[in-house]
């Protein structure tokens, strides 16, 4: 197992990000669909 360069942790921590923040705002605006 290679160890990861700075720039593909980046990477990998900003597209985590991403889609954590793309989860997050699909689930509220469920919630928000659900409580209209």
């Amino acid at each position: 197992m290679k160890t990861l360069t700075r720039s593909q942790q980046i990477v990998l921590a900003g597209s985590a990000l991403l889609t954590t923040l793309t989860a997050l705002a699909s689930f509220f605006s469920i919630i928000q669909l659900t409580l209209r």
